[in-house]
């Protein structure tokens, strides 16, 4: 009998260790994680855009992508550092594998023949590289694909050029200042990150059947900016009411796959921008889809401005203001980084967000079915969210405020 025993609790022990083992497993199967940080990154990227918001400019941001540099750069941090950073991504417990991290950086990059999407992502290290752990060198060019370029202090103003150079070869834009002598703090022992993210994207118009429109465009008071050609375009869109947050949100499909989706945010009648931000702060975004779901698609007309967002952003102040203080200060905690005393910088991000307009022929689109026609005009500050739809996850998020 004591022999059954054995074996029977043996048995039981491995039947439990691999169920819970593979449950593990699948937390942080790339899927899944993708899932869990998609809220994580909802909840940064509306805090963010309240610290960091020009509600008088047009702006952009990409919140997935700070996410991802804050991510990469807490696993090199240890106490007060790596303990700020966690309170403010709130990233899920259990620790997954770099390929989850490296999963959302290549989900960032994507070029099809609808749209395109490019990244770039590098840590500029100021006369310290030879401090740099030979683990985290091979976490940030190996497993992560982060440039790690090394300046001499002495040469700081010679050596801007040929990085702003490398960043345009990347990207296949041109940069001649992204980078300068502002981004470096105190130049030994300091590293500052930088982030170039660039989507283009079209909205596919019928020739000889919605032409360009001009409509007046209002600011947030309901005067008048001006009148400028809106695209214009009827289909089948799904669009909601979301009384929590005071907007009408409609949501546009940027590619043949449907990967990508702008969600458009227009505050109600006499509502602003700002009070949609604060609305959506206890509002869960799992809710707006929730809602996209059960609705059918409908006609819409569809009139908005063409899009052409370029905004560079530095996060210091902006970060330090959300709690985020330790790492830019020269007592910083980057034993896993550095074997010497290292503290960032700054952080800068260039974010450029396109929308245009592509002609096709009459006879390529397929919205002639017989639904009701509704209006939606985006003809006032609005708040916009570029959605990766398959994750749920926001990829970049801005306000529009002049046409």
């Amino acid at each position: 009998m004591r022999g059954v025993d054995f074996w029977e609790m043996n048995l039981k022990f491995l039947f439990f260790y691999y169920v819970i083992n593979a449950k593990l497993s699948d937390q942080c199967s790339p899927p899944v994680y993708k899932a869990q940080i998609s809220r994580a990154i909802y909840s940064f990227s509306v805090e963010l855009l309240r610290e960091t918001t020009k509600e008088s400019h047009n702006f952009a941001i990409s919140p997935a992508a700070l996410w991802h540099d804050l991510m990469f750069l807490s696993r090199g941090a240890s106490g007060r550092t790596r303990d700020q950073v966690t309170r403010l991504l709130n990233p899920p417990k259990r620790k997954c594998p770099t390929r989850a991290l490296r999963k959302l950086y290549d989900g960032l990059k994507y070029l099809d023949y609808d749209l395109e999407s490019r990244r770039c992502v590098g840590v500029v290290v100021v006369g310290a590289e030879r401090n740099l752990t030979v683990e985290y060198k091979r976490l940030l060019r190996v497993q992560l694909g982060v440039l790690l370029l090394n300046i001499g202090d002495e040469r700081l103003d010679d050596e801007q050029g040929s990085v702003n150079g490398l960043v345009s070869g990347v990207v296949e834009r041109t940069f001649t200042e992204f980078v300068d002598r502002s981004f470096f703090g105190a130049p030994q022992g300091s590293f500052g990150l930088f982030d170039v993210n660039i989507f283009r994207a079209s909205i596919k118009i019928p020739l000889r059947r919605d032409r360009p429109v001009a409509r007046p465009f209002y600011d947030e008071a309901g005067q008048t900016v001006g009148r400028f050609d809106m695209l214009h375009k009827t289909d089948l869109y799904r669009i909601v009411d979301v009384p929590q947050v005071r907007a009408k949100v409609i949501e546009i499909p940027l590619d043949a796959m449907r990967k990508f989706s702008l969600m458009v945010f227009l505050p109600e009648t006499g509502g602003t921008v700002r009070e949609v931000l604060d609305g959506l702060v206890d509002f869960p975004f799992e809710l707006v889809f929730q809602m996209f779901s059960s609705v059918r698609k409908r006609r819409v007309q569809l009139l908005m401005p063409p899009m052409d967002v370029n905004t560079t952003t530095d996060f210091k102040s902006s970060l330090q203001r959300l709690g985020v203080k330790k790492m830019f200060e020269a007592s910083a905690e980057f034993s896993e980084i550095s074997s010497g005393e290292l503290f960032v910088s700054n952080f800068r991000q260039f974010s450029h967000v396109q929308l245009y307009k592509e002609d096709i022929e009459a006879d390529e689109t397929g919205s002639n079915l017989d639904y009701d026609s509704i209006n939606f005009e985006a003809n006032k500050p609005f708040l916009f969210y570029v959605m990766d739809t398959f994750y749920n996850m926001i990829m970049y998020c801005g306000i529009y405020s002049v046409a």
